[in-house]
This record gives C-alpha cells, sequence and structure tokens, in this order.
C-alpha cells in the first residue's frame, strides 16, 4: 500500500513539475532531469503491472 502512495504521489510529482519544467533555466534542468526520466519510468511500469480498474478500486477505498 505504500508504494501505491509512492506512485501517486509520483504521478502528480511529474504532473506539477512538468508543468513548471518549462519555466526552468537550463542549469536547474541539467540537474531535474534524472529525476524526471526515473518519475517517468516508474509511473510507466506501474501502468504496465497494474490494471486501471484496480487502481479505481485502491482510490475509492482510500
Amino acid at each position: 500500500m505504500r508504494n501505491f502512495h509512492f506512485v501517486i504521489f509520483g504521478y502528480f510529482l511529474v504532473n506539477v513539475s512538468s508543468k513548471s519544467f518549462q519555466h526552468l533555466n537550463s542549469s536547474s534542468k541539467m540537474l531535474y532531469k534524472p529525476f524526471y526520466h526515473f518519475f517517468n519510468l516508474v509511473i510507466k511500469k506501474t501502468k504496465e503491472s497494474i490494471q486501471i480498474k484496480m487502481l479505481i478500486r485502491l482510490i475509492i477505498k482510500a
């Protein structure tokens, strides 16, 4: 369950940060890029392994 919350947080973080990502200067982008790619990778893997129905069921229970 802790992993699930981490993924939701990561997804939220990527969503928010991808919007602010465009406003960063180039030096900040260089520092930030690895984290951005890591979270994208985590989310991609999670989407592959967890079915949408299960995800919705967990969100409703939470």
